[in-house]
């Protein structure tokens, strides 16, 4: 009980000092309108019903997506430059217990500009984000969310140990919203590039979000993606775990806390 207090409390002092930096500003509130500009000007000759609803999708996607990217992964590229990665690999909580609340933190501080950009969507461009399924909405969305969560973790493994952290970060940003049906479902793209598409683990929980809110089957029913997108999330937190582990013990044996 006590340890998990302890990391509700690294939570909430992440994301008080998080709120003071610059860039974790932009994220939530400038990034936000220009990825709502972004994909009104693509829809903005549509006069479907589900107009708004698509917009909200592409918006609120690239934004959740960039925001874990720049914070959560971000966040250990600063603490090896301030040379307290290794304190905190050291500390009582290790590693793990240091990623975890931060990444949790992040995640919940990318949620908030969600109610923002549904208002203006909705009260500004007038363009009404309507949902064909409320129910199978929220389980989508809480799936999306722990499926980030996951990737999240995973990819911090691999960043904690890297010193070209920065340049991979970037790398893994714009690609995804192509390939993972962001803007628009993967059913639209080449047959080279869908290849790619069906092995991103982003894709079947953004299809399962778009098949919730939107209604509509692009290449596998709400069912499937459900059980694809929960096998995935037990799949990255079991890979998590498991490369945190093999961490910790080869640093412990060899001293040295870095890849490349």
């Amino acid at each position: 009980m006590n340890n998990i207090i302890s990391l509700i409390c690294i939570a909430g002092s992440h994301m008080k000092f998080t709120m003071r930096r610059t860039m974790m500003i932009f994220i939530l509130l400038i990034q936000p309108l220009f990825f709502v500009l972004l994909t009104w000007l693509i829809y903005r000759h549509t006069d479907s019903a589900g107009t708004g609803t698509r917009i909200f999708i592409a918006s609120g996607l690239t934004t959740l997506w960039s925001g874990i990217v720049f914070s959560s992964l971000s966040d250990l590229e600063r603490e090896r430059s301030m040379g307290t990665l290794e304190l905190i690999f050291a500390s009582a909580h290790g590693l793990k217990g240091a990623v975890i609340p931060k990444t949790a933190g992040n995640l919940f501080l990318c949620v908030l500009p969600m109610t923002g950009l549904w208002a203006g969507i909705h009260y500004v461009l007038n363009r009404p984000v309507i949902i064909y399924d409320p129910w199978k909405t929220a389980i989508s969305a809480m799936i999306l969310l722990i499926s980030l969560f996951s990737i999240s973790l995973f990819l911090s493994c691999f960043f904690a140990l890297s010193r070209n952290s920065r340049v991979i970060m970037n790398a893994f940003e714009f690609p995804f919203f192509l390939i993972s049906g962001f803007v628009f479902p993967i059913t639209v793209l080449p047959d080279w590039l869908r290849i790619l598409s069906w092995l991103s683990p982003l894709t079947y929980p953004v299809h399962l979000l778009r098949s919730a809110m939107l209604g509509e089957t692009v290449f596998l029913t709400w069912n499937g993606l459900f059980v694809i997108s929960i096998s995935l999330i037990l799949l990255f937190m079991c890979l998590t775990f498991f490369a945190f582990n093999i961490i910790e013990k080869s640093t412990r044996i060899s001293g040295v806390f870095t890849l490349s």
